[in-house]
C-alpha cells in the first residue's frame, strides 16, 4: 500500500467521513470503557447511559468537542441497545 498525495479531492473527502465518524467511535470508546472499568453484573442500563453521558459531556469540556451530539444520551442508548440485540451484553438476574 502506498500512501497517496495529501492535497487530491479523494483525500479531502476521506478526511470528511472520518471526521464524521471519529465522535461515533469515541462514543463507543466510552460505553466499552465504562463496561470495562464497572465489571460485569455492577451497573444497570441506566446508570451505564448515565456514566457514559457524564464522561464524554467531560471529554467535551477539556477537548472543547463543539457538537452536543456528543453527549447525547440517546445515541448512548442505541449503542447499548445494539450490543444487547448482538448479545454482547445481557441483563442478569
Amino acid at each position: 500500500l502506498q500512501r497517496g498525495p495529501g492535497q487530491t479531492d479523494e483525500v479531502f473527502q476521506l478526511r470528511i467521513v472520518a471526521h464524521s465518524l471519529q465522535q461515533a467511535f469515541e462514543r463507543y470508546y466510552i460505553a466499552i470503557a465504562v463496561l470495562v472499568k464497572n465489571g460485569s453484573g455492577t451497573l444497570s442500563t441506566g446508570e451505564l447511559e448515565n456514566f457514559c453521558q457524564l464522561t464524554a459531556q467531560r471529554l467535551s469540556l477539556l477537548y472543547s468537542q463543539a457538537a452536543p451530539e456528543f453527549f447525547d444520551r440517546a445515541l448512548f442508548r442505541g449503542f447499548i441497545g445494539k450490543l444487547r440485540e448482538l448479545g454482547l451484553i445481557r441483563l442478569d438476574a
